[in-house]
């Protein structure tokens, strides 16, 4: 018998919730969490919804993208940067994590589940070291 990945049960959770409304979602899912304890997969329930929002969040042209940078941004560039990240993205709309990594001489790093760009001074530094070394 064929052993069902997280990101299957997040899809058939996904499927099984389109255009219902909330009455019936609360209803779908009561009966999808008994599903997963009967198959003994409690356990795995945080992947599962994880896998079920990047569904979700797909479905709706939202993105999730983490920012790493030296300092915290100023709720102006924060704004600035998801309007920038919408249109570069081709969003409806911006989940934005911001990450403060000291390590980070300069500039920023950008991350969705599809790419990364690293824009910082730290990998340049790095790049550099690396060709110097070889």
């Amino acid at each position: 018998m064929k052993t069902i990945s997280e990101k299957e049960y997040g899809k058939i959770l996904y499927d099984s919730t389109v255009g219902v409304n909330d009455i019936e979602a609360k209803d779908i899912i009561k009966r999808f969490v008994k599903l997963l304890s009967r198959k003994r997969m409690l356990s795995k329930s945080k992947r599962i919804e994880d896998e079920y929002i990047k569904f979700y969040n797909e479905a709706h042209g939202i993105k999730e993208v983490t920012v790493t940078l030296q300092n915290k941004m100023t709720p102006q560039a924060k704004e600035l940067l998801i309007q920038s990240l919408k249109d570069w993205l081709c969003a409806k709309e911006i989940l934005l994590n911001e990450k403060v990594d000291q390590r980070v001489i300069a500039g920023v790093k950008i991350a969705t589940d599809e790419m990364v760009y690293d824009g910082t001074i730290s990998r340049k530094l790095a790049e550099l070291t690396n060709k110097l070394t070889y």
